[in-house]
């Protein structure tokens, strides 16, 4: 008698800690927030634009952040989308709310609402459509088919 056939073994996909793909998408988002200032700031130089104009620039600039490092962190651990983003932008909230107070500002003001609002809007949208990409990568057909 012959031995039964085993099934092939499969190579184990090696998923990258939660720690590391916090910190990688960390530094991923405040990169893109320094480009995104960098390029603000050209533009200010460049354009007859008002000085405050670069208060909602700014705030521009950390939502790109946000939602970068957002999209990143929930691409790479392919679940919770909306609470890795929603996390993703309480970080950097606090990050936001720790250089206002280290600047003076102690008063939670209307507009440091908005900013609220608008990071962890954009966080939770990083994170849901890097959610979608995963998805659409783990679905693709293979092509001629």
């Amino acid at each position: 008698m012959s031995k039964p056939i085993s099934p092939p073994k499969t190579a184990k996909k090696i998923s990258p800690s939660l720690g590391s793909c916090i910190l990688g998408s960390l530094f991923v988002g405040i990169a893109l927030c320094v480009l995104a200032l960098l390029f603000f700031s050209f533009i200010l130089s460049k354009a007859d634009l008002p000085l405050y104009a670069a208060v909602p620039m700014a705030t521009v600039a950390i939502c790109i952040g946000t939602g970068g490092a957002a999209m990143l962190l929930s691409r790479l651990q392919q679940k919770n989308g909306l609470l890795l983003g929603l996390c993703t932008g309480i970080f950097f909230f606090a990050a936001y709310a720790l250089a206002a107070v280290l600047n003076g500002q102690r008063e939670f003001t209307a507009f440091a609402a908005i900013k609220l609002a608008s990071i962890l809007l954009s966080g939770c949208l990083g994170g849901y459509l890097g959610l979608l990409r995963a998805e659409q990568k783990k679905h693709r057909r293979p092509a001629g088919r």
